[in-house]
């Protein structure tokens, strides 16, 4: 989030007579952006931080960045800069983060004059971990024809600290991902050219940010044609609908597609079946040869069940983990798999896949209340394991766009309502891509039939570096809690229903956490906003909260929604029935209350009136940012 600092008031003003001449609100820190999506312990951090001196008069001043753990200063560092009149530029500050591994830290930039006046401010948020998996923050990729700009849609996924991406759609067939004879393109299902080229550019660029690269293929799917193309699957793997079925080519169990693409329909195989496994396995070694993907992403439809070649029943749920950790070990390779609809999720959190990945669907996950119950069931069997949902906004005007004609944009409040649900379930929502666009449908490439906004895209800006600047709060061994909480005067939800402030309580080793999601105006608990008209919720102000528990030390309380993320103390007040009270000033959309026990924090606070740093280094004497 960026922001310019309010003008100064005439008292203050005069106070800047004798130093450099400070024109207020002419000065504004425009973009902040990092050379990683994450950062491996001791790996140097590249930040630019982007000036814009809109008024007449240069300046000279000193650009502060600040890491910060719940408002707590970790480390500092300073760089001089003169700012040119009417001219705009970047500063680069390096900096080596602490080396704890699994660490998010909120970054706070101010820009100070030489009288140490803040002229503006702006926010990020940096990753420091060894593996993404811990964290994962996953996007895609679904185009891969001549003109993609690369480099562009890298760097705008870095600013939102996708740390992942799955490259959706690139391979030749289900059952033969790598077109024989390594051509320099070749059709998808969809009969769209797929260019070598780009293909290879972009792993390219992904890598240089430290996004890992996962290739989308189906577990058990294979074309219409797989029995006759020379490939070698074989009829006796596939799979039917019911042991009656007859046992031949036409009846095999399958998946209708658009009429014009490369095959009519996917057929079912047996995933269970270990010849399938062993020939599918060899297959995608091929393509891991051609191409260095760092694994795969594994999709499955969401069938329970199919009859294999002899009459054996099939359960896809039950074989998932069986699969998953077959393909990991076959392929040294990372391997995630999509348990569609949470079907066989609970049984790949103690998989080898790196986190449990679940596209939900209305039929069974349709309330905001459904995704914080399927993240607790996950984290009830692995606590450690995190979790990567796949939830498509608007799907149904998606559709009638599609079919019909039109246009539309993503709606505000329905997207940040979605991923505030998602985000204080301790998971990750898949939904960004090719840039800056946004999954409606869950086939990807559709990603251009609902528009983006602007506004939509610094919001969700300042929602993945709230999820990054306070990932170890929100994630990563962050249990489901039981204690009480109560709200003063505020319809309170526990499960997520429209009309109220839902409260769901989390704890870490050292801290209790208290999200607040406002409700308090919606006429429905669905989180697909299908109709993309849920509005923006009315703020709540001075929120009186009791918490019942054992101990409290310091209290704080942060937003995506409100100064950038930033922590602010809360006093904790002790009842005479042994509760605590906090009074929470404002919740938009998405607040989150942090207790913590004394000593589970450390550094030096950073008090609301004076953000300066516990230590200042500085660079270099000046660095120059403008126009020359």
């Amino acid at each position: 989030m960026i922001r310019t600092v309010r003008p100064l008031s005439a008292a203050a003003a005069l106070l800047l007579v004798a130093g450099p001449v400070y024109c207020a609100g002419t000065l504004d820190i425009t973009s902040i952006d990092s050379d990683k999506a994450r950062y491996a312990p001791g790996q140097l951090a590249h930040f630019y931080i982007r000036i814009n001196n809109r008024g007449s008069v240069r300046h000279f001043g000193r650009l502060i960045i600040t890491l910060q753990d719940c408002g707590r200063a970790v480390m500092s560092k300073a760089v001089s800069v003169h700012m040119r009149s009417k001219s705009e530029g970047n500063v680069e500050v390096a900096l080596r983060p602490p080396t704890q591994d699994f660490r998010g830290y909120r970054v706070e930039v101010i820009l100070r004059d030489s009288k140490g006046h803040e002229m503006a401010e702006g926010a990020s948020a940096l990753d420091v971990s060894s593996d993404w998996s811990r964290f994962p923050r996953y996007g895609y990729l679904s185009h891969f024809g001549e003109d993609v700009p690369v480099a562009r849609w890298i760097s705008e996924l870095n600013r939102y600290h996708i740390n992942g991406l799955q490259f959706y759609d690139v391979e030749y067939k289900h059952h033969l991902p790598l077109k024989p004879g390594n051509p320099t393109e070749w059709p998808d299902v969809a009969n769209r050219t797929i260019r070598r080229d780009t293909v290879y550019a972009l792993l390219e660029a992904a890598k240089l940010r430290n996004m890992t690269t996962m290739v989308y293929n189906a577990s058990y799917a294979a074309f219409a044609d797989a029995f006759s193309d020379g490939s070698g699957v074989r009829l006796q793997w596939a799979a039917w609908a019911s042991p009656a079925s007859p046992r031949d080519a036409d009846t095999v169990k399958s998946l209708p597609l658009p009429v014009g693409w490369a095959t009519p329909r996917l057929l079912y195989m047996n995933q269970q079946s270990a010849a399938w496994q062993t020939y599918l396995f060899t297959r995608m070694a091929e393509l891991f040869r051609a191409f260095p993907y760092d694994g795969w992403q594994i999709d499955t439809y969401g069938d329970a069940t199919a009859s294999s070649w002899d009459g054996t029943p099939i359960d896809y749920g039950l074989g998932f983990p069986a699969f998953a950790n077959a393909a990991h070990a076959a392929l040294h390779k990372r391997v995630v798999l999509n348990t569609v609809n949470g079907r066989g999720a609970v049984a790949m959190a103690v998989s080898h896949t790196d986190f449990v990945y679940s596209e939900l669907w209305p039929e069974d996950h349709a309330t905001y209340g459904s995704i914080s119950a399927f993240s607790d069931e996950i984290h009830a069997a692995n606590p450690d394991r995190a979790i990567v949902v796949a939830a498509y906004l608007h799907s149904g005007l998606a559709a009638r766009i599609a079919h019909e004609g039109g246009s539309a944009v993503f709606n505000v409040p329905g997207v940040l309502l979605a991923d505030a649900a998602i985000f204080a379930s301790g998971a990750a929502h898949i939904e960004l891509g090719d840039g800056d666009r946004m999954l409606s449908r869950p086939y990807f490439p559709d990603d251009s039939v609902i528009a983006v906004s602007k506004e939509l895209r610094q919001k969700l800006v300042d929602y993945y570096d709230f999820q990054v600047a306070y990932e170890n709060y929100l994630r990563g061994g962050v249990m489901r809690d039981t204690f009480p909480v109560r709200l003063e005067g505020v319809p309170q939800t526990e499960i997520g229903d429209a009309g109220a402030v839902w409260t769901t309580e989390r704890k870490n080793t050292d801290c209790s956490m208290v999200h607040l999601i406002n409700f308090s105006e919606l006429r429905s608990n669905k989180w697909q906003d299908d109709t993309a008209d849920y509005g923006v919720p009315r703020a709540i102000h001075d929120i009186h909260l009791r918490l019942t528990l054992r101990s409290a030390q310091i209290a704080g309380w942060i937003s995506p929604d409100l100064d950038s993320g930033r922590w602010h103390a809360l006093k904790l007040r002790a009842t005479s029935q042994g509760d605590w009270e906090v009074t929470v000033p404002e919740l938009r959309y998405w607040t989150v209350v942090v207790v913590c026990n004394h000593g589970s924090h450390h550094g030096t606070p950073v008090a609301a009136t004076d953000r300066r740093p516990a230590f200042v280094k500085v660079r270099r004497p000046w660095m120059t940012t403008g126009n020359h």
